[in-house]
């Protein structure tokens, strides 16, 4: 058994993920800490999206696994919360995963510190850490944001699909939206474009971000 389908059997981390779940469905809707779902789905996307991303730069078949697992844990301290749960999350990251097995010292190491910057990207060391962190940002379609009170997500709602291109000199940021899109939107939740412009720096590129096949120019927004 490999260590991503350990972790998804594992009794721990599916009650997390659960824990996480219901604390998403009892705030839709109300002035609380969440904005949006998390939990297994939220998990399964950022791993997805994480090892795209991480193919795309290059990284070798174990360094995709890798982010695959990142991916899969990168959220479990918000079963305390959402205040600091990335560097609360990274603690309960090493421990977890050096129960599961199958992972290196340097390995888990790797996790836990993109874990601890998922949020807001301080410490970016490596492709792992780019990866989680673009991951998390880039899951804002409609199957995974809650329509609630502070009206960030109804706009978002909206988008079908987020995806990313690695090119030769480019990092695209791609999205497939359904009917009139307000951009306003994003000056009120601009890390899901701050992040991949900020990712595309890292990696030497120049950012570009298109909507529907077409390009976008975000000046004035």
């Amino acid at each position: 058994m490999t260590v991503v389908e350990r972790i998804m059997l594992d009794e721990e981390w599916n009650q997390v993920m659960r824990g996480i779940d219901e604390m998403s469905v009892a705030q839709v809707g109300r002035e609380v800490d969440f904005d949006c779902w998390h939990g297994h789905g939220h998990a399964r996307n950022v791993a997805k999206l994480a090892t795209d991303f991480l193919r795309q730069v290059g990284a070798s078949k174990r360094e995709v696994v890798i982010g695959q697992v990142a991916g899969l844990v990168h959220d479990m301290g918000l079963i305390n919360g959402k205040k600091e749960h990335d560097k609360k999350g990274a603690l309960i990251v090493g421990e977890f995963l050096e129960r599961i097995g199958g992972l290196s010292e340097e390995e888990i190491g790797m996790i836990v510190h993109a874990v601890a910057n998922h949020s807001n990207g301080e410490e970016m060391g490596n492709n792992l850490d780019l990866a989680v962190l673009i991951a998390d940002k880039m899951d804002v379609a409609r199957d995974r944001v809650a329509v609630g009170k502070r009206g960030l997500p109804r706009e978002l709602g909206k988008i079908l699909e987020v995806k990313v291109r690695v090119e030769e000199e480019h990092m695209v940021l791609s999205w497939a939206v359904e009917g009139e899109f307000d951009f306003g939107v994003i000056a009120e939740w601009d890390k899901m474009v701050s992040v991949p412009r900020r990712v595309a720096e890292w990696l030497g590129k120049e950012f570009r971000f298109e909507v529907n096949g077409a390009g976008v120019s975000l000046e004035g927004v």
